[in-house]
Parts: structure tokens; C-alpha cells; sequence
């Protein structure tokens, strides 16, 4: 997502000090240094715009006059915790900017700040009157191309008003959440890829009720019945027992009446008593008996009244409405995926529409300012000019974005700086005085390696060559 990039928002809401004279556009009138680092004694009158360098040999104060140009409107040092030159006891810098006149001086005990303007009145708070002037960030212009692309993005980011981790927090939620949502949504497509698709599934799942209480109730009819069977069977095991015990009784008894006929004569009354008790007991068997074939007739005939009923109709139609209910649950469970998956593809199509309006509003806040520069988006993780990396970039067109960068953060000093300026080829240099008339800003270049078309100032041994620019004359 790339936004283009246009607003000056947080820095057009600063109010100017009632008593100082703080309309945009200021410039620098001149510059003098004396015992700051490098630099013994400069003095220069630069152009109100223009593309200037501050060129000589290294070590001889190049770097000094920069950096007491942006630690005199600051009050932030470039590195050095005694910024005095060598062997002195002070330094100072006074910077004329017309409407007012800075002045800064160092000593051992540190350092002191005059403000003043036209009139020659003094503020009380005059780094506050400079920081109100000068906007949050330093003048030089490369510094930006040496920031990883996070810190490029907060960088502008802060030009245009925007807290973009607050952005980028709110973006990282809805982007967890649509990467889970994601997941979710592959993990259950995988599961419905790997459901059977049931081909004219039954319209719903079917109750068992009656049918396993109709087969309960056949199968207690059917044991009823069994047990009636094991006791017919019982009582015909029970007569025929019966009968071969009559039998043996009659058998005993006939024999034991061919003994006695033996001895009849002797026996004879006693045969005549027996055979009446034989007589008599065998009567009682015989009743006996026909009462149990009484029983057992009536026992046959019963259990040939009922009639076994076959389960197997009643087992056939379980087995059929189980099936059924499987393929239902089945097609059920599957139609329940499809659902889901329907839904998570919602819920990821909201969070996309909700990541799309975060970008969609820092679009809208940024597309309120005006850099100057076609083609340098904004995203939430990066700098981009024309659809790639910043760092990939042309050197012009690294220049060009950043001269348009520094001078959005400090809107109303219209001046920037450019350090290592010896890497800059003709064509680069070409460009900073085009932009410098075409921004209408003053960029003062550090050079060290220089030619002679090189227009501006030389430092010798920390002293100025000259009050007003011109080009190179020393080697």
C-alpha cells in the first residue's frame, strides 16, 4: 500500500512569538565563528538561495562552520563535548537571519544564548523563539538517506502529523487477525476437501424410537415363547421318565408275581394281598399319569398357539435408517464447513476492508501537504519514489527528495545542509542549485574534493577566504 505524500499539517498549527517577527521564508544573512571546533575566524555573506560550497582540505574547519550553524540555532552539539577550538578559552557564533540576530558563546562552564530582533530586544527564551522557528529536525540533507527505511517512515511520518506506530500497532492486530482467520480458513476447507460428498442425501435425521421399542417388544414375546419351549420340553422329559418308571415298575412287579406263582400254594393269600396293592398302585400311576398327559397336551397345545416372530424385516429397517442417518449427518456436517468457511471468508474480507481503511486514512492526512516531489510515497514500514525502496533511488533523485524532506521540517528557515558533499558528481551538484532556486533555500556544501566550478567558500587552516561567495581559486 503506497500513499502519496503532500501536508505539513503539525508544523502550519505553530503560532509565532507576539514580540519576534517569525513569517515564513527567513534566510540567512551572514555567519561568523570564532574558536568553534575547527574554525578560528569566519566570516561569510551567503545569498539569501543558491547552491554553495564550504570547500577545503580536510581538518581545516569545513565541518565547524556547519556544525556551529546548526548547534547556535539548536543548541545540539555534532559530537564534540567541548566544542572549543583548541588552545582558546571561547568560541562564539553569531547567525544574522534578518528579523533576528542569534548569537551563541561557549565557554568552560558551557554555553549562552542571545536572541534579538530587529530592535535590538532580548528574549528571555530564546531557544524556545528558535525552536518554535525551526521545526523538530536537523538541516542535513543526506542525514535522511542514512536512516533504515522504519525510521525514513517516522521521519515523515512526523512531517505530516502522523504517529504511524500507533498505525502500524492497529495494522499488525487486523493482520494477525487475518493471518489466523486465513489459517482458519485452510484448515477447514483441508476438512471439507476431505468429507464425501453424499449424493442425494435423506432430508433429515430419522428417529429409532419405535422401531427399537417394536423390536423390544418382539424380542420379549420371542424369550416368552423360548421359555415356554424349554418347559415343554422339560415336563415331555419329565413323563417319558415317568412311563420308564411305570414300565419298570410293572416289569418289577410282573416278575416278582412269577416268583410268587412258585409258591402259590404257599403264598397264595399272600400273591391274593399283593396283587390287590399292585392293583391298586398301579391304578394310582396310572392316574398320575394321564395327568401329566393331561398337562402335556395342554402344554402342546399352547405353544403350538404362538407363532415366532421374525425380526429380520424390523433389523433390516434399523440397518436402513442408521445408513441414512449417517449419510444425513454426513452431508450435514459438510454443508456445516461450507458455512464456516463462508463466514471466515467474510471475516477475512472485513479485516482486508479495515486494513485498506487505515491506509485509506493516512492517505487522507498526508495528501493535505505539498513536497514538491512526484512520485515519494508513504507506508507504514517504508519510503518509496516511484513504486520502489528510496534506497534504490538515483542519487538526484535521493537529493531532490531530501533537500524537499529537511525543508518540510524546518518550513520557515529556508536553508539546508549537505555533508560529504565530495560524493556528489557535477550532475548532483547541478541539481542542488536547481533545487535551490526552485525551493528558493540556501544549501551551503561541504566539500572536500572540489574543481574549479565549485562557487562558494573556502577554509584554510579554520579561517574564511572571503566574505562573499566565489569560485575556487586555491589548490
Amino acid at each position: 500500500m503506497k500513499l502519496g505524500f503532500d501536508s505539513l499539517a503539525s508544523i502550519a498549527d505553530r503560532k509565532p512569538h507576539d514580540t519576534f517577527n517569525q513569517g515564513a521564508n527567513m534566510h540567512i544573512i551572514s555567519i561568523d565563528v570564532k574558536n568553534y571546533k575547527g574554525a578560528k575566524a569566519v566570516r561569510i555573506k551567503p545569498p539569501a538561495t543558491g547552491a554553495l560550497s564550504i570547500h577545503g582540505k580536510n581538518g581545516n574547519g569545513k565541518t565547524s562552520v556547519l556544525d556551529a550553524i546548526t548547534e547556535t540555532l539548536r543548541g545540539v552539539r555534532g559530537g564534540a563535548e567541548m566544542p572549543i577550538r583548541n588552545g582558546e578559552d571561547s568560541g562564539e557564533s553569531i547567525i544574522d537571519l534578518g528579523d533576528m540576530i542569534v548569537t551563541r558563546k561557549w565557554s568552560k562552564n558551557g554555553d549562552k544564548l542571545t536572541v534579538k530582533n530587529k530592535e535590538g530586544l532580548t528574549h528571555s527564551k530564546g531557544q524556545t523563539v528558535l525552536n518554535d522557528l525551526l521545526g523538530p529536525d536537523d538541516f542535513d540533507v543526506m542525514e535522511f538517506s542514512r536512516l533504515t527505511p522504519l525510521e525514513q517512515a517516522n521521519k515523515l511520518g512526523k512531517i505530516a502529523g502522523l504517529d504511524l506506530q500507533g498505525y502500524r500497532d492497529r495494522r499488525s492486530i487486523l493482520m494477525d487477525q487475518r493471518r489466523d482467520a486465513n489459517r482458519s480458513l485452510k484448515l477447514a476447507q483441508g476438512q471439507l476437501d476431505g468429507m464425501p460428498s453424499i449424493k442425494d442425501p435423506p432430508p433429515g435425521e430419522a428417529k429409532l424410537t419405535d422401531l427399537v421399542a417394536e423390536l423390544e417388544s418382539a424380542n420379549k414375546a420371542n424369550e416368552t415363547r423360548a421359555a415356554h419351549v424349554r418347559t415343554l420340553q422339560k415336563t415331555e422329559r419329565e413323563t417319558k421318565e415317568a412311563a420308564n418308571s411305570l414300565a419298570e415298575v410293572i416289569k418289577a412287579r410282573e416278575q416278582k408275581l412269577i416268583d410268587l406263582q412258585s409258591n402259590i400254594d404257599r403264598l397264595i393269600r399272600e400273591r391274593q394281598e399283593f396283587a390287590d396293592k399292585s392293583a391298586a398302585a398301579i391304578e394310582e400311576e396310572k392316574g398320575k399319569l394321564e395327568k401329566k398327559n393331561a398337562v402335556l397336551a395342554i402344554m402342546a397345545e399352547e405353544v403350538g398357539n404362538e407363532i415366532e416372530i421374525d425380526t429380520t424385516p424390523i433389523r433390516d429397517k434399523i440397518a436402513t435408517c442408521e445408513a441414512n442417518n449417517a449419510k444425513y449427518r454426513q452431508h450435514k456436517a459438510r454443508e456445516d464447513k461450507r458455512a464456516e468457511i463462508k463466514t471466515t471468508e467474510k471475516e477475512v474480507e472485513k479485516l482486508n476492508e479495515r486494513i485498506d481503511a487505515i491506509d485509506l486514512e493516512i492517505t487522507e492526512i498526508v495528501s493535505k501537504c505539498d513536497l514538491k516531489v512526484k512520485g515519494l510515497t508513504l507506508t507504514t514500514d517504508g519510503v518509496f519514489f516511484n513504486g520502489h525502496p528510496f534506497k534504490d533511488a538515483s542519487q538526484a533523485e535521493r537529493i531532490r527528495c531530501c533537500t524537499a524532506i529537511v525543508l518540510a521540517s524546518n518550513p520557515k528557515l529556508r536553508y539546508v545542509r549537505v555533508n560529504e558533499g565530495s560524493l556528489i558528481d557535477d550532475d548532483g551538484m547541478q541539481l542542488l542549485a536547481e533545487l535551490a532556486e526552485e525551493f528558493q533555500a540556501l544549501i551551503l556544501i561541504e566539500r572536500a574534493v572540489t574543481t574549479d566550478k565549485d562557487y562558494g567558500f573556502e577554509i584554510i587552516d579554520g579561517e574564511s577566504m572571503s566574505e562573499e561567495p566565489e569560485f575556487k581559486k586555491h589548490k
